[in-house]
């Protein structure tokens, strides 16, 4: 199976000159057994070195460097996601109740769940689009 990807830097601006952060789409979906450091690994670096703005590569490094890797649940969980998840164990690690064999990611909600029968998973953008967001070490508490 393969899943159309959309990556989000809420905090990266390629243009320092504009407000828009930056927001991609990979142009062809991506298997299920593919890690997320797959198509995220440095991605933004070649954004840096190749787009027509060099001055965001300190940025660009910032977010190789000290990334963190966040996918939105359902019902609004942000999970701390590893780079080395598969697209198939991040759809497993989402789901809740959690499954006994599924990968556990840190919940980066500080708010309990409201049921303990709660059912969630991973969020998917327009009905079929899984959403990976991308941010620094320093930013997490911004969210």
């Amino acid at each position: 199976m393969a899943i159309p990807i959309t990556v989000r830097a809420p905090f990266y601006y390629p243009n320092p000159n504009s407000p828009t952060p930056f927001s991609g789409r990979e142009e062809t979906p991506v298997s299920e057994q593919e890690t997320i450091w797959t198509f995220v690994g440095s991605l933004f670096i070649s954004i840096a070195i190749f787009g027509p703005y060099r001055e965001s590569m300190p940025a660009a490094l910032a977010h190789e460097r000290d990334e963190v890797l966040i996918i939105m649940s359902s019902r609004g969980r942000l999970l701390k996601i590893p780079r080395e998840t598969t697209i198939k164990d991040v759809v497993a690690g989402a789901r809740w109740p959690r499954q006994p064999s599924a990968p556990v990611f840190e919940d980066l909600c500080r708010a309990p769940r409201n049921r303990i029968d709660e059912i969630d998973g991973v969020d998917l953008e327009m009905g079929w689009c899984m959403v990976i967001y991308v941010v620094t070490k320093d930013k997490l508490g911004a969210l």
